[in-house]
């Protein structure tokens, strides 16, 4: 509660209202853009759930126009392996150095970024990449709570319209966020002070959702792509930088 009460919670407010702008357009990276900038003004481990619900949330908010739109078989075969290797990732985040976890992964993300920037996509529908790349979201997500690179590369190679990936993307994120705070809830990390915190902050995500929504539905067809892989690539280098600096 005091955290409410605090001057840097306004600040709080803008950055979720930023990091909903950016899920809002692109159907991903909430708590990637939350969690860092988030982590300059307050110690975020107390925010770890709130930045889940949140964006479950969020999600929810954005499912109804997209869910005409959802290849619920597309999410099926990354949300699936994503639920199985997430502990996977735990069992490294307990036994491998966590910097290392972060550099391996931004590696990953700045690669693929840069494939998809240089004209890589699936000629096809792929038999294999949808399970590597949702076991590898697994994976990084128990390591590092960040599975949305892989899925989010995933769209992007598929050849498929913007507002299709889009609608796949917020559909796995309903599913994985749901299960991660599920999750969370039975480890005993949701208490009332998440739920206030939630509850404040969430009029500021829903703002965001909304703008973020509108500027795909003006400038997604040409921009989705684009302002996606620059996501993909900023995430790649704050994350290096945060553990290379």
């Amino acid at each position: 509660m005091d955290l409410i009460f605090s001057p840097t919670f306004p600040i709080l407010g803008a950055i979720f209202i930023f990091a909903a702008i950016v899920r809002g357009f692109s159907g991903f990276g909430f708590t990637l853009v939350a969690l860092p900038l988030s982590a300059l003004f307050v110690p975020v481990i107390e925010l770890v759930p709130v930045f889940m619900l949140i964006d479950l949330l969020g999600n929810i908010q954005l499912l109804p126009k997209v869910k005409h739109h959802v290849n619920w078989r597309w999410v099926s075969k990354v949300f699936i392996p994503c639920l199985a290797f997430t502990p996977v990732g735990l069992i490294l985040l307990k036994s491998v150095n966590q910097d290392a976890i972060i550099l391996i992964i931004s590696a990953f993300i700045f690669a693929s970024a840069l494939m998809i920037y240089k004209g890589f996509q699936y000629q096809s529908e792929p038999r294999f990449a949808p399970y590597l790349l949702g076991s590898l979201a697994g994976v990084m997500n128990g390591a590092a709570s960040m599975s949305g690179p892989p899925v989010g590369t995933h769209a992007l190679a598929s050849p498929v319209e913007p507002h299709i990936a889009r609608a796949g993307l917020i559909a796995f994120f309903v599913l994985a966020d749901s299960s991660a705070f599920v999750s969370a809830s039975i480890a005993g990390l949701v208490n009332r002070d998440v739920i206030w915190h939630t509850a404040v902050l969430l009029p500021s995500s829903m703002l965001g959702g909304y703008v973020g929504s509108k500027l795909f539905e003006r400038f997604g067809r040409e921009k989705f792509k684009p302002v996606t892989i620059a996501l993909l690539i900023v995430i790649a280098i704050f994350s290096a930088g945060r553990v290379l600096l």
